[in-house]
């Protein structure tokens, strides 16, 4: 049965115990607080049941089914959780046929095992990925529970966010939301765990107030590494040359890495090219899930830029990428697609020469 991870942490916190509960995904936030809510589950306050058993990447099938059939001498359930693993990757395209074989059988004895767990035993499997297509992974689905770890969509976030903070008994004021939802507009995704850490230093800073102001996120909000780059992008958009070369250098020097800056200008490039796309504002927010008013930003941004040169900028990119990988300059070559993005051959050639 696949299950929504908020729904997960809630049934667990009812102290309902699945014999098999599988997460999958590289976001910490929900597999650090599904491992806790499963262990207080079942041990309560005990700090270190003779039952629980954990493991990481691709224990054997000897190592799990020793730990969830043997016999706790404290009387209570046994627990095995298995950290990082590795059992659900499938085949690799070319793979050798024995091999496809072997694995095969094994993942089929994991399987038998995994769907008859004894009744005073529980498993969790936390996975950085998973082939649903796998037999392993349809026989969990089949006989336990299912759920995500995931980052946020950009569009998820500021929802997910307002809900967190009343759970701290905080509130954004209206202009302080307007601005979380332009800033993570900018971003594919964000991490529900540096959302959190990011809550915990607005409560420090608020010391005692209730209500977050636009002012307070104006002064806190810019370290969130997933926004940090919003001002860069900002001044791309509006075409302010001067400040975006300077925000990039800052963000490089800072210790951003510069394939992450890469990839952030790329999505922003993309969503450009779309927003060209659109007939108006109300058809941006709906394609891209943004507030109207953030729609509209989009589309006079997008309106500045010719098609061809975004384009252009994008295969630039991939190229930069390329090059980067084989040892080639990193800064000059980010500052060399925004001058031909933003001025064309002819005035970046001429700018070039006064260098």
């Amino acid at each position: 049965m696949e299950l929504q991870a908020e729904m997960v942490l809630q049934q667990l916190q009812e102290g309902k115990k699945p014999s098999l509960l599988l997460v999958v995904g590289e976001e910490p936030y929900y597999r650090q607080k599904i491992e806790k809510a499963f262990r207080r589950a079942v041990y309560g306050s005990v700090e270190s049941p003779f039952g629980l058993l954990v493991l990481s990447g691709a224990p054997t099938l000897e190592e799990v089914r020793q730990g969830i059939e043997s016999y706790a001498f404290d009387g209570l359930d046994n627990l095995v959780v298995v950290r990082d693993c590795l059992w659900f990757k499938g085949k690799k395209a070319g793979s050798d046929s024995d091999k496809e074989t072997a694995e095969k059988e094994k993942n089929r004895q994991l399987a038998a095992v995994l769907t008859a767990v004894p009744e005073n035993s529980h498993v969790l499997l936390l996975a950085p990925q998973a082939d649903k297509r796998t037999v392993l992974f349809k026989a969990c689905r089949e006989a336990g529970w299912v759920t995500e770890s995931q980052p946020l969509k950009s569009y998820e976030a500021a929802a997910w966010l307002e809900q967190a903070l009343r759970g701290q008994g905080l509130r954004l004021s209206a202009e302080a939301r307007a601005l979380v939802e332009e800033r993570l507009s900018m971003v594919e995704q964000v991490s529900c765990a540096l959302l959190e850490a990011e809550i915990e230093k607005w409560r420090l800073f608020l010391q005692g107030r209730t209500t977050i102001s636009r002012d307070d996120l104006e002064l806190i909000f810019g370290q969130l590494p997933e926004t940090s780059g919003f001002r860069l992008l900002d001044a791309l958009g509006e075409r302010r040359l001067a400040d975006a070369f300077q925000l990039l250098r800052q963000q490089l020097k800072q210790g951003d890495d510069a394939m992450a800056m890469a990839g952030l200008l790329a999505f922003y490039l993309r969503r450009l090219l779309q927003a060209k796309q659109c007939r108006g504002a109300r058809e941006a927010a709906a394609t891209f899930r943004l507030p109207n008013f953030v729609a509209e930003r989009l589309l006079k941004q997008a309106a500045g830029f010719d098609t061809r040169a975004l384009e252009a900028a994008l295969a630039a990119l991939g190229d930069w990428n390329a090059a980067v990988r084989r040892g080639g300059p990193q800064l000059v070559g980010l500052e060399d697609i925004l001058l031909q993005l933003m001025l064309g051959d002819k005035k970046k050639k001429a700018l070039l020469s006064h260098r």
